[in-house]
């Protein structure tokens, strides 16, 4: 209490003999609530420009926490503390959306002299499977989100593991097909992942380093064909749908020989569907058709952004009008 006081005698002293420092201060203070809104209101004003930022976000996140704290130790909540539960589940929200926020941008500084490795791991770390039931402790570990908001309803996740384990998956271990080529991400949704007999939706993600030309670029097509052709055995007895996605850069030559026979979807970057024949089996003739896009990283990367920005803009006016109406009072 007794450090509050001295600061906030040593600001208005500022305020008044030193204005280009208090500016500074303000300034600091301005961007650290826009990075970090699940904070506003907890970041001291007061210690900006007098401790050191690590130091004022240091102390405004273990008030979070404590308020996080004294919530969840409660068992019967009163009215106050009701509100109080429903602003810090707003916050704890918030706070993931700011990680997304930053995981995005992450994924903006990635140059094509990174390999395609460097993304991977920013969106699904490679090696990794991931289960429904461990949801809560992946959040901040696994970024399917990047693609699709409804990917996170995903019952498994597996990154860079091969067709046996997908295939052991999708059977409910009923099937061991030995099969040691790898998907870069493969996602599995079941309405009840317990049933043996329920049905499986499928995703399957192939990634390609930035930069490549029309040549690479085009064995991402080849890649999703044989995914397809692979688990048209089992598309009548336990997968119910499957779609196919290429990431990749899209330059003006590969632009030109999607634009012959896909069609472009809506985007902030460049999108393509097909609805894409693979033939089967040669005599008799037999054939699926397998759901396919190609888009580029600027189409997953700004669409990704576009969503979040959103929920972040909603966050930060919402604890700025919280904040303002205590500050009223």
């Amino acid at each position: 209490m007794i450090i509050n006081v001295f600061r906030k005698a040593i600001r208005e002293v500022l305020n008044e003999k030193m204005p280009v420092i208090q500016k500074k201060n303000n300034k600091t203070y301005s961007n650290l609530i826009d990075r970090f809104p699940h904070l506003n209101g907890y970041i001291s004003k007061d210690a900006v420009g007098y401790m050191p930022r690590l130091d004022v976000l240091k102390d405004a996140q273990e008030k979070f926490i404590k308020d996080q704290r004294d919530i969840l130790d409660t068992d019967n909540l009163t009215e106050e503390q009701y509100q109080k539960s429903l602003d810090i589940s707003s916050r704890s929200l918030a706070e993931y959306i700011v990680f997304r926020q930053l995981t995005i941008n992450k994924l903006k500084k990635i140059s094509p002299q990174q390999n395609e490795s460097t993304s991977h791991n920013i969106m699904v770390p490679r090696y990794h499977e991931f289960k429904a039931q461990n949801i809560k402790y992946d959040f901040y570990r696994n970024n399917a989100w990047i693609f699709d908001d409804k990917f996170m309803t995903y019952s498994t996740i597996l990154s860079e593991k091969d067709m046996t384990s997908l295939i052991d998956v999708i059977t409910k271990g009923e099937v061991h097909d030995k099969d040691n080529d790898r998907p870069d991400i493969a996602i599995v949704f079941s309405t009840d992942p317990t049933k043996k007999n329920t049905k499986v939706d499928v995703v399957i993600i192939e990634l390609k380093k930035k930069g490549l030309n029309i040549n690479n670029n085009t064995t991402v097509e080849i890649q999703l064909e044989q995914r397809a052709r692979k688990l048209s055995n089992y598309y009548d007895g336990v997968i119910q749908r499957v779609w196919y996605y290429g990431i990749v850069d899209i330059d003006d030559d590969y632009k030109l020989h999607l634009e012959s026979s896909y069609s472009p979807l809506f985007s902030k970057g460049n999108v393509y569907y097909k609805p894409m024949s693979v033939v089967t089996e040669v005599k008799p003739r037999k054939e699926i058709i397998a759901n396919v896009y190609i888009m580029d990283y600027k189409a997953l990367i700004e669409d990704a952004n576009a969503r979040n920005a959103t929920f972040l803009a909603l966050f930060k006016d919402k604890f700025q009008e919280a904040k303002d109406s205590i500050t009223k009072k």
